[in-house]
């Protein structure tokens, strides 16, 4: 049966990733909602199953729709530290739940992140553990999943509070991955600052295939699920990887800098739960990561 799949931050990187895949499976009907409604006809495309509404318009009621929606994944969020903006974000949340709320819904995904944990724990962290955000960013996430969870109370949604892996991509730039293989192509040591961390990072391609994987399934959904990738690899050994990967692609020796640095960090979520009841696992892994990373960007014509 067709649904009706309503994505908000759609422009956004793992919103119009997961657009994208949404829109490969025709049975579906995809609403995407972004405040940037110029960049996703020129990257999707005209498609019968496609309709593209600004935020502003589902904010104030003027979408019109008449049947109600089947599933909402909540993307819409601002990446930043900066204190207004995550402080107009939480309020984006507010008035984007409530509008979907008034529309008519089935089933609500909110993505969140895995920030809301405790960045020191030495285990990755499965969804037992009591939040314990420790950044602006963080606590801004952890209180809008206490809004999804507070608005949806007592109505017949079905909600999660999907906890984010910190997600990869060749063109976001800010990921250690990015970094090194930045370093190596324009010859500048890799810098490693402690070493010890352990990392871990997931696909956007495979966040987007867990969250479609997800819709699919007729199980009944958990408050809370974390989605993240089981490989993972210390700071100094992902430098390493980094500088053994380099030689299929350059010709320039790789060297490593270790800077004494705090080693107390861990950006580990356990995902099992999430792998079992979806009948789900991530394809990508770190060292292919790394090998996209060098495609690239030794292709790009701007690294800095």
């Amino acid at each position: 049966m067709r649904k009706t799949i309503l994505v908000t931050g759609a422009s956004g990187f793992l919103g119009r990733e997961l657009v994208k895949q949404l829109l490969q499976e025709e049975e579906h009907s995809v609403i995407a909602v972004t405040s940037q409604c110029d960049l996703l006809p020129h990257l999707l495309g005209h498609r019968p199953n496609f309709r593209l509404v600004h935020t502003l318009d589902l904010i104030n009621r003027k979408v019109g729709l008449s049947e109600g929606l089947d599933v909402v994944v909540n993307c819409a969020f601002p990446r930043t530290s900066e204190p207004h903006d995550l402080a107009s974000g939480v309020c984006l949340t507010e008035n984007l739940i409530g509008a979907i709320l008034d529309i008519g819904v089935g089933k609500l995904i909110n993505i969140s992140s895995q920030s809301v944990y405790s960045q020191k724990a030495k285990d990755p962290t499965d969804e037992s553990a009591r939040p314990c955000p420790e950044s602006l960013y963080g606590m801004a996430k952890f209180a809008c999943e206490r809004i999804v969870a507070t608005m949806c109370r007592g109505t017949d949604v079905e909600y999660s509070n999907v906890r984010m892996a910190s997600l990869f991509g060749v063109e976001f730039h800010a990921r250690l991955i990015n970094r090194f293989v930045k370093s190596v192509l324009m010859d500048r040591p890799i810098v490693v600052v402690g070493g010890e961390q352990d990392v871990s990072y997931l696909a956007v391609e495979d966040a987007a295939a867990g969250i479609a994987a997800m819709i699919r399934h007729r199980r009944r959904w958990a408050p809370v699920y974390n989605l993240g990738n089981s490989d993972f690899i210390s700071v100094l050994g992902l430098a390493e990887l980094v500088r053994g990967v380099a030689k299929e692609y350059t010709s320039k020796e790789a060297m490593i800098e270790v800077k004494n640095g705090n080693s107390d960090f861990s950006n580990l979520i356990d995902s099992r739960r999430f792998r079992e009841e979806f009948d789900w696992t991530p394809k990508c892994t770190i060292a292919r990561m790394v090998r996209d990373a060098f495609r690239f960007y030794s292709r790009s014509t701007n690294l800095a």
